[in-house]
């Protein structure tokens, strides 16, 4: 069962057309019917500019959608929903909302909870990439979920994404500012190598995935010990070196404590490094010294 947000990332990824390979795609019925008036609402807003007007913490803000965007969004729109009018099967609710269904009616919206309750009674899984509504429907109507990377995942070890697609794609996710994003050393040291190892908002939006929770710190540690160790292959000047270490170990030292940081990554790189690597090994323990203090470390 896909909800709309998921037919919105795909669509922007340009690999709408792939979900068919991972077998039949349900589409709850509301949910198709919501996209229809959508695009009926849309059609009045094309070739204008539009703006938001709020307040957030009490300080003012204004937003403004140009035309161009608003045409790009609603050629996105009607992709989708001919894609899912054609590829998609449409499934109804087979009895009545409960009164426990119901209560969920307002804060999620009709679209949503006929998501979540048709999926519950066909016994599907969802593939969603609204993390709240994927943990509620989880909770409490019983609806196990995926992301749109766990897609990726599956289409590129059947084959159906190149390797070089599969790295895009989830780069793109980064780029598009979707949480809960996993990605791996490789993809790191691409992005950095493209940025001429400077801390570019590209960079620094890649790096950002490192920040733990909800990473899992030791998992981070290892990444951040890996890319370390490659940093430290490259011929670059050591001051431009420091500066992306350091700016990733300020990342991992938001949730943890520093000298805690500080023994994850000794201890990955310790696991990781064979001797001959010693002396890079020395350099980048020297480094962790110096980005922080009291290294009474348990090893």
């Amino acid at each position: 069962m896909v909800d709309t947000v998921a037919l919105f990332t795909m669509t922007s990824l340009g690999l709408l057309d792939k979900l068919t390979a991972i077998g039949d795609i349900f589409v709850a019925q509301r949910a198709l019917d919501s996209l229809h008036e959508l695009q009926a609402r849309r059609r009045f807003s094309r070739g204008r500019t539009s703006g938001t007007i709020g307040m957030i913490d009490g300080q003012f803000f204004m937003t403004e959608t140009s035309a161009e965007d608003h045409e790009k969004s609603n050629v996105a729109l009607d992709k989708l929903t001919e894609w899912a009018e054609s590829h998609a099967k449409p499934l109804g609710l087979k009895k009545p909302l409960t009164r426990a269904e119901k209560k969920w009616l307002r804060p999620l919206g009709v679209p949503n909870v006929a998501t979540l309750v048709t999926a519950n009674q066909h016994g599907l899984t969802l593939l969603t990439d609204d993390k709240s509504l994927a943990d509620i429907g989880k909770a409490n109507f019983g609806v196990p979920y995926v992301n749109s990377q766990a897609i990726l995942s599956y289409l590129l070890d059947r084959g159906s994404l190149t390797a070089a697609e599969h790295d895009r794609a989830v780069l793109s996710l980064v780029d598009k500012g979707y949480t809960f994003t996993r990605i791996t050393t490789q993809q790191i040291c691409a992005v950095i190598a493209e940025g001429q190892f400077q801390l570019t908002p590209r960079v620094k939006r890649v790096l950002a995935t490192l920040e733990s929770p909800p990473v899992e710190p030791i998992s981070a540690s290892v990444v951040v010990a890996q890319v370390l160790r490659q940093l430290y292959l490259e011929s670059i000047p050591d001051e431009i070196r420091e500066a992306v270490a350091f700016h990733m170990l300020d990342i991992l030292a938001m949730h943890l404590a520093r000298v805690e940081v500080q023994r994850l990554v000794f201890r990955s790189l310790r696991h990781q490094m064979s001797p001959i690597l010693a002396y890079q090994n020395r350099r980048i323990e020297d480094l962790l010294s110096r980005w922080g203090t009291n290294l009474g470390l348990a090893l």
